[in-house]
């Protein structure tokens, strides 16, 4: 399948096809070292496409594709489906996903970029590792400290609000830790702050990637469990009006019901 083949396909539903497993499902424990080590790979080589700190939007999402590949030859079934809501969107959205592991972080560009160009509202501490970092650094994201809370919203609101007004989208992980459960609670309405005011719409994506596992040495590099199928799907655009609660609470009903609907399958 070609990335366009690919790109037409999530704009409905993408299911992992018959046969795309590789030798490396066969390799047991050493699964994850063949998945992290060609994950680096890909990493390398993106990186080389970074030109005046710029990754083209294209070779971004090509590369998104790719590590969802390494995903898939490594054993794990992915389903990707109605990215046409975010396509349908006139304009600039926020995008709001829950996070559960480095792996949305890959490939989520994969998925977005062939429909929208957008900015990652991202830690600062993920800057700082090599190579990754370069290629982060590329896709104009919004960088927090997460050191002060009123700081980073600031920076949120003033530079977020700049990326829409540009025609870029800006996509946030609400949770303040990754989490296989989503708590409305700590589901923060940042989403909707930014969104509010802006006329750009909440566009919510639910995710479910726990097959990659936290490391012990390394916190995104863990073991891999790819009996665990890989779900992305995004929801239809939700309207922002007044002081915005009921779109995020609509966003984050979304999620929920999706990661309820997956774990009962």
């Amino acid at each position: 399948m070609t990335f366009a083949e690919f790109t037409e396909a999530i704009r409905h539903e993408y299911t992992t096809p018959p046969g795309r497993a590789g030798f490396a499902s066969r390799l047991g424990p050493l699964n994850a070292v063949w998945f992290h080590t060609r994950m680096l790979a890909t990493l390398f080589s993106v990186s080389s496409k970074v030109k005046d700190n710029v990754l083209d939007r294209y070779a971004a999402a090509e590369h998104g594709r790719r590590v969802l590949l390494l995903a898939e030859t490594a054993g794990c079934r992915c389903h990707i489906s109605r990215f046409r809501h975010l396509e349908a969107v006139d304009g600039p959205a926020v995008i709001v996903a829950n996070h559960i592991s480095s792996f949305e972080t890959m490939v989520l560009p994969g998925m977005i970029l062939p429909f929208k160009p957008f900015s990652f509202v991202l830690k600062s501490s993920l800057m700082n590792y090599p190579v990754l970092g370069k290629v982060l650094n590329g896709l104009d994201p919004i960088v927090v400290a997460r050191a002060n809370a009123r700081e980073d919203l600031k920076t949120v609101l003033t530079e977020g609000r700049a990326r829409l007004e540009a025609g870029k989208s800006v996509l946030l992980f609400p949770q303040h830790t990754r989490s296989l459960e989503v708590d409305p609670v700590a589901f923060n309405s940042l989403g909707a702050k930014l969104a509010r005011g802006t006329g750009a719409p909440i566009v919510p994506i639910a995710l479910r990637t726990e097959f990659l596992a936290k490391g012990r040495l390394i916190k995104d590099i863990g073991p891999i469990d790819p009996s665990l199928d890989l779900h992305f799907e995004c929801g239809p655009a939700l309207e922002v009006e007044g002081n915005g609660k009921e779109a995020h609470r609509a966003s984050v009903d979304f999620i929920i019901e999706r990661l309820k609907q997956w774990r009962s399958q």
